[in-house]
């Protein structure tokens, strides 16, 4: 890990800044199953390189997994998911040079654990916005409805 993100196996343990965060309780639909854990983290713009150098890698993985055993028909049907982070836009809508990046965790796998630079477990009732964090996201290859990517769920 250079700082900011390392990729091990099937997960990723990123550096972030909370911008909001919603692991108190979870939220979403009265079924048991719809409820989640969120986080949002903010990337800033020095580390905003290595983030997204390690999520493309995924993505381009996924799609070389993905499609490596298709007929050429087939694989122009795909195209490869939207990235999984979002530019921060500023009051005249224009990009800021830092990322927005979201993960949830259904209710059903429990709360996540959100640590410090220690590694110290962090009481996530109490996560202030701005305080540096570092998340566990478990990540899995799909293929579905045309689109080729990589889903990311809060690790514990």
């Amino acid at each position: 890990m250079e700082n900011n993100v390392k990729v091990v196996g099937s997960y990723v343990i990123l550096k972030g800044e909370v911008m909001f965060s919603n692991l108190k309780t979870p939220r979403g639909f009265k079924d048991e199953d719809k409820k989640s854990y969120d986080i949002t983290l903010k990337i800033k713009e020095a580390d905003v390189t290595e983030v997204t150098n390690a999520f493309d890698h995924l993505s381009d993985k996924a799609w070389d997994n993905q499609t490596k055993d298709l007929k050429p028909h087939k694989k122009k049907e795909l195209t490869k998911a939207p990235p999984k982070y979002k530019d921060i836009v500023n009051e005249e809508d224009e990009p800021t040079g830092e990322l927005r990046m979201t993960f949830t965790r259904p209710e059903r796998l429990g709360a996540p654990q959100i640590t410090n630079k220690a590694g110290e477990v962090l009481d996530r009732e109490f996560l202030p916005r701005g305080s540096e964090v570092y998340v566990s996201i478990s990540h899995r290859e799909y293929n579905a409805v045309g689109k080729v990517g990589v889903s990311f769920t809060l690790d514990k």
